[in-house]
Formats: C-alpha cells, structure tokens, sequence
C-alpha cells in the first residue's frame, strides 16, 4: 500500500492512470493514498477587505512552505476540483469494455468486492456531434469479480453514416437511494466513438462557396476580402492583424505562435520554468524570415511567413494562411526546434479577443478542464459556458481550463457574433481573462487585475501536467513534448455573423 502518491498540489494529479493500472493487473498492490484531500488555506481578508485564501506567509509567520499546502483533490471551501473528477474517474469499480463494437456487444466488469451489478441501473446515450439523439436503459447482473454483457446493438445503430460522428455512453448509476448519495447517481461511465453502420469515416470539410478573396495593398499592409470578410496581414511583421466580418472586428491583438503555459505547481517544483525558459519569450520575440503570398487552387489566396525564434541553437516556426472564397481560413503551423533544446511547454497559436467576447461553446472533452495526462473523467460531447467559469481557482494562480480532444469551437458575444474554430481534425484549446506570462506575475487569485480581454490559445497540444510528485518529479515521457522532431498542426477559423 503506497502512503502517498500522486501528490495533488495545484493544477495536477496528471497520470493517475498508470498507478491505477498497476493496482488492478497485480493483485499484490492494494492502492494507496493520494496526498492530498482538501486544500489547507484559511478564508481571510486583505487590507482593502477583498476575501481571498490565505497560505503561508500571509500571516507574517516564518519559515513557512508557502502554497506547499494547496494540495488537496478538493479546495479549501470543500467544493470539487477537476482533479477529484479524473481520481473517481480511475478509481471506479467498474470498467466497461467493447467485446465486438460494431456488433453493439459491450462488457461491465465488477471490480467491486461485496456489490452486486444488480445495484444499478446501466444508462446509455447516442449522440451525434455532441447532440443526444437517443437513450435508454438496461439491467445487468454480475457478483464481484464477475463481468456482465451488455446488448446495445439497437443503440450502436443509430451510427448511420459520415455526416456525424456519433458516440455512445455507458452510465452506471445508482438504483436506490443510500446514505452517501441518492438514486441516479453516476459512479462509473464508459464512452466510445460509433464506427459508421456504412463503414464512412467521419470529417469536416470547409464550404468554399462565395467571391474568391481579392488582394490589396495599403499601408504596408496586404488585406484579403470577400466583399463580407476580411483578413489583414502586416508585412513588417508577417501578423495577422485583423480579422473583420461585415466590418466588424474580431481581433485585438495579432495572431502568434505560442510555446509557454502559466508554470504549475508541478513545473515549478521539477524547474520546468528554469529549464524550459528559452521557449517562455520564443513566440513574443520571433523574427520574420519571410512572407509570401498569392493565389492557390480552388480560388483560395496563400499567405506564408517563416520566423526564426531565438533559441541557442535557433528554432523555426511557419505558419500558412489560406482564405477561401466563404472567408475561412485555413492555418498550418510547424515547429522545427534546434537540436538539444528542452521540452516544450505548449505547441499553439494565440491571439486576444474583447471581454465582450466572453461566451464559449466546444465539442470536445469537459465540461470541466482537462489534460493530455487527466482527460479520464472528461466526457466528450457538446459543451457551453463563459470565459470566466473556466477558471479555476488554485492557490496560486497557474495553468487552468484547458479542453482537449476539441473537434470545434466558438467564441462569441451574446448575440453569437464571434470565432469559430474547426480542428483537422483535433485541437486542444483554452479560453481565459488572462495570459499565461500574466497569471505568473501574481501569487494569489484575488490580486489578479479585473479582467479587460479574452485570451483564446488553439493548440496542437500543451504537456501533461504530471504529479507524481511535486519537488522534483517531471511529466510523464508519453505526455512530454520533446524538442527532437518536427510539429505541425492545422484548423481552421470562421466568423460567426450576427444573426
């Protein structure tokens, strides 16, 4: 029995599956205890009467570990981190398994050593692109250590073609009220992608209807329009600097590349932020090779910029416009980092929006935040909410509010006017008041500046966020983005008019 493992400190609890793995293939490890529960901070005011969490040295107390007690599955207030939500995740009892996926043949296994299946109702759900077009219900019955089958062929039918991608969850809830939580309860849940009854793959393609975008050159500034769309290029930089639908703008700041994460707990105490800095300022400070542009196939026009990042040794970054006749555009990034560089924090592109912009809507894993290492208890499917409800407050502010396995997303003002961003075929994307050089310079939540923008970040991934300790121990090598290879990634970006 481990005495402490997967230490909880801030954004964390990252590979919690490897452990969890283990203790289910060998029978000799019984499991172990996560440290820690609840976060130890105290509810306290500052001078000017803001509440706020208060940790070590806040007091005037000395030594002190500082937010070394922010490590808890819960916060201090007692209310729910992502991180419980991926620990119950890995720690269910249950673990449902496709025995024959296209025939609709499914397993529950009871890992359970005293319940019966018989204590659950098993609720399962088809959707297609995120919407729920069916559900229903079944029974099952097997003793601990058993496995039961579970028929869903009539479900796995309604996966009819390529124009969705459909998918099918398999909830395990409560039938009968109990001390600890009532009927209807989720205490297990298994979800897969329907293969299509046709054998199609699905995927998103781009409408190109509408006038082909004309070039025009003013001001050191080259502009592609459809007559309703606009994009805007400066030549000095290579940036797009405008992106305007029906004159209006969606853009308030250029569109970057970005290779840096507001620093966890967890890189702080592996030096991820010592060892990695090169990367902090890399977009930011990017140096235009080149910029080329003209016409391609399928009326579509090209824009191509090349910087050099100021790595020792030097790393470069390309990224590729296409605008088509409907005003999409399509965005290629790589990366080609110089030999012997540290791992990456983050691979993406960013770019800030007006505060008026502070709705949010995605197909991909939540609803709450999730990472390449902590994304088991994140369901896929279609999901809403605004800019400030994905923050999430850990002692120190840090990294928060990621999304991965995103195949779109929207954001927009109240009216819906807004981006749109499609994958190809996935992304991971974050949507914040604030940027992550920004959220580093301050040590607690409430000392944070009211928020003036949103801060949309597109990535082709960002790394784990580890915790297999706290003090030394680095992401796991299966979610590290390494500086040995080439990286590129691709979506597409769409304005949403004003209905």
């Amino acid at each position: 029995i481990l005495c402490e493992y997967s230490h909880a400190m801030g954004n964390s609890c990252g590979g919690v599956h490897f452990y969890t793995d283990l203790f289910e293939k060998y029978p000799i490890l019984q499991g172990g205890f996560i440290w820690d529960w609840v976060d130890q901070a105290i509810r306290t005011k500052d001078a000017e009467g803001r509440p706020y969490f208060a940790y070590g040295g806040d007091f005037g107390e000395s030594p002190h570990d500082g937010n070394f007690c922010g490590n808890g599955l819960v916060f201090a207030d007692r209310s729910v981190s992502p991180k419980l939500l991926e620990v119950k995740a890995c720690y269910q009892s249950i673990r449902f398994r496709a025995a024959d996926l296209r025939a609709g043949r499914f397993e529950a296994a009871n890992g359970y050593l005293f319940t019966d299946l018989a204590e659950f109702d098993f609720i399962w759900t088809v959707t297609a692109n995120g919407e729920k077009i069916a559900d229903g219900s079944l029974s099952a019955a097997a003793k601990p250590g058993e496995t039961a089958e579970l028929d869903l062929a009539a479900a796995c039918e309604m996966a009819t073609g390529a124009s969705a991608e459909y998918a099918l969850t398999i909830s395990a809830c409560l039938n009968r009220d109990t001390p600890w939580a009532n009927a209807g309860h989720e205490v297990a849940f298994g979800q897969f992608v329907l293969p299509a009854r046709d054998g199609a793959a699905f995927g998103s393609s781009a409408a190109a209807e509408g006038n082909p975008p004309q070039a025009a050159e003013k001001d050191g500034k080259l502009t592609l329009s459809n007559g309703r769309i606009a994009a805007t290029f400066d030549h000095a930089s290579g940036n797009l600097v405008s992106y305007r639908v029906d004159g209006r703008e969606l853009l308030r700041s250029e569109v970057a590349p970005n290779f840096w994460r507001a620093m966890t707990d967890n890189d702080r105490g592996s030096k991820l932020h010592e060892r990695s800095a090169v990367w902090r300022e890399a977009g930011a400070e990017r140096r235009l090779l080149a910029f080329e542009g003209g016409p391609a196939g399928g009326g579509s026009y090209t824009i191509t910029v090349r910087y050099e990042l100021p790595t020792t040794p030097v790393s470069y970054c390309t990224i590729a416009y296409a605008m088509n006749g409907a005003g999409t555009l399509e965005i290629r990034m790589k990366l080609e980092p110089g030999e012997g560089l540290p791992e990456i924090p983050e691979i993406g592109i960013m770019w800030e929006m007006e505060t008026a912009f502070d709705r949010l809507s995605w197909y991909g894993r939540g609803p709450h935040e999730n990472y390449w290492d902590r994304r088991a208890g994140a369901k896929l499917g279609l999901y809403s909410g605004t800019v400030s409800g994905q923050v999430v407050p850990y002692l120190r502010p840090q990294e928060h509010g990621n999304k991965t396995d995103v195949r779109h997303a929207s954001v927009t003002d109240e009216t819906g006017f807004g981006l749109r961003i499609e994958g190809l075929p996935t992304f991971e994307w974050n949507a914040s008041p604030y940027a992550p050089i920004e959220l580093e310079a301050y040590d607690h939540f409430h000392l944070l500046p009211e928020p003036e923008k949103t801060v949309v970040r597109v990535q082709y991934k960002q790394m784990g966020v580890g915790g297999d300790d706290s003090w030394g121990s680095r992401t796991q090598p299966e979610y590290t983005l390494f500086a040995n290879r080439t990286y590129e990634f691709a979506f597409r970006m769409s304005g949403r008019p004003q209905p």
